[in-house]
């Protein structure tokens, strides 16, 4: 199956899981099977947790805040990876841009 392009990210993207995958906790990471794709992905807790922020109400920015929040870091810090790590979920199907 083809991938599409990840979407440009803004502070004012909304996000969504993409409710076909399963997760189930291994250890101290998550496992998320996307079977559209029939792939599996490995994710860790903190991803687990943006994860779970990406439920189509949010926008980056905000999802951007609780994280620095919880990790205690600067939000300018945390935005390079963050935005990282959301457009490799939205390559893999995993999560997919909310149009509500």
């Amino acid at each position: 199956m083809e991938r599409q392009c990840s979407p440009r990210l803004d502070a004012d993207t909304i996000l969504a899981a993409v409710p076909a995958c399963i997760v189930r906790e291994q250890e101290d990471r998550y496992l998320v099977y996307n079977p559209a794709t029939d792939e599996m992905h490995l994710v860790p807790r903190t991803g687990y947790f943006v994860l779970g922020l990406c439920d189509g109400t949010r926008p980056i920015h905000q999802i951007e805040a609780e994280l620095s929040a919880k990790i205690a870091a600067e939000p300018r810090r945390v935005q390079p990876r963050l935005r990282a790590f959301l457009s490799r979920m939205i390559a893999r199907g995993i999560l997919a841009v909310s149009h509500a």
